[in-house]
């Protein structure tokens, strides 16, 4: 009996637990989203998508992109690939930006305000930009975007909390998707709620460990390689956009959090009907079935 009454007061204080958070997010979602419930994103695409990430292994797929392999293939780029060459022969459709460098100033603004110029001035053809919609004005004021073919989709980025049951619900409808603490995870939810029936990632490698190492000053020091860098990686202290260095072990949490949310992304695709797959050959993600 007392096991019983145990069991059944431990699953009332859960359910308490989930209502409070429940409460909190529905909360916070009509106080982010000022009661304009609408969701930005419609299925009006199909087929197969391929998800262009910034590691890089994206150096050995460049070549390919304007092959037969990615023939009747759509592409979501991310970050600084607007100023790659490639960017212009593949016209992707989607792009998405979540770093906050791309909304205020800090140590990369030459390179961040080139981004911008060539965006203003290269794209001819119909292109989705996705954005946090609550740093849109911010966004729209800094960026000094002006280029008609760039249509700006903000997304509601509040993070779900309370049932699991409905978290999908949410998801499915724009209030809310996983935490975006990498952009690849912002342009998966794009891919499976547009309408996609496969995401092809390519440059996901996320080996966010293999140089890391702390210097003589404790700092926190990693070559941090993207295919788009000319130069060879040097090892340098890692800074948060506002140019302070990473403490290991918040560095640690963050990337937990980054695999954590992937495997709530792949539990998100399976309940769509959307296959996801890992095509990148070094990648450290698990969440996804492998090429």
């Amino acid at each position: 009996m007392d096991k019983m009454v145990k069991k059944e007061i431990k699953s009332a204080l859960s359910f308490a637990k989930q209502t409070v958070k429940f409460v909190f997010f529905l909360a916070h979602l009509l106080f982010q989203t000022k009661g304009n419930l609408k969701n930005p994103l419609k299925k009006v695409y199909s087929g197969k998508v391929a998800m262009l990430a910034n590691g890089p292994s994206m150096k050995n797929v460049l070549p390919r992109l304007t092959t037969d392999e990615f023939k009747n293939t759509d592409f979501i780029v991310l970050n600084f690939f607007g100023s790659m060459d490639i960017f212009t022969q593949i016209k992707p459709k989607h792009f998405c930006m979540a770093d906050p460098m791309f909304f205020q100033e800090n140590h990369n603004h030459d390179r961040v305000m080139k981004l911008f110029d060539d965006l203003n001035k290269k794209v001819d053809w119909e292109m989705n930009l996705y954005i946090p919609a609550s740093l849109k004005r911010q966004f729209l004021a800094f960026s000094g975007l002006h280029n008609s073919y760039i249509h700006i989709v903000p997304l509601n980025l509040t993070i779900y909390t309370g049932y699991e049951e409905f978290r999908h619900y949410f998801y499915r409808h724009g209030l809310s998707m996983p935490s975006v603490v990498t952009v690849a995870l912002m342009a998966i939810y794009v891919g499976i709620n547009s309408g996609y029936s496969e995401i092809d990632l390519y440059g996901v490698d996320h080996t966010f460990f293999d140089s890391l190492t702390v210097n003589s000053k404790n700092q926190l020091c990693i070559c941090d390689t993207h295919f788009y860098d000319k130069n060879k990686a040097e090892l340098k202290p890692m800074l948060r956009w506002d140019s302070t260095v990473w403490r290991m072990s918040d560095y640690l949490e963050e990337k937990m959090d980054v695999f954590k949310n992937h495997d709530i992304m792949a539990a998100y695709a399976v309940s769509q009907g959307v296959r996801i797959v890992n095509c990148t050959e070094c990648s450290l993600i698990d969440s996804y079935e492998r090429k």
